[in-house]
């Protein structure tokens, strides 16, 4: 039973994934950029956080008929400058883009001569 059992639900693993979406990193003017191809997700099926200075985007996507399941999912993470303002982060989806807006703050250089003695 437990066989006939597993190759039923087998054929329904099949659609469940994990995929590196389209993405674009790169610094413009005062802030860096990160554009990331959402594949028609909607926003509230998108998760954005921090930890430290790298920035997490996750998404999920599930479909659901009476034949199939079909899941699919992303995570990525990006490792941000340390001039990155981890504090004024936005975020803004258009269509299948999703656009993260990073300024960049002006480090403090703190820097002293030491003597030799």
């Amino acid at each position: 039973m437990k066989r006939l059992l597993m190759l039923v639900l087998l054929p329904l693993s099949i659609y469940a994934s994990a995929y590196s979406n389209a993405h674009d990193f790169f610094k413009k003017n005062k802030q860096y950029m990160v554009y990331i191809d959402v594949d028609n997700l909607s926003k509230n099926k998108i998760d954005i956080s921090t930890r430290d200075n790298v920035l997490i985007v996750r998404g999920k996507s599930e479909v659901n008929d009476k034949n199939t399941s079909q899941s699919s999912s992303f995570y990525q993470t990006f490792s941000l400058p340390n001039d990155a303002d981890m504090k004024n982060i936005t975020a803004k989806q258009d269509d299948n883009l999703l656009i993260v807006k990073i300024p960049k703050i002006k480090l403090n250089k703190n820097t002293r001569k030491i003597k030799i003695k």
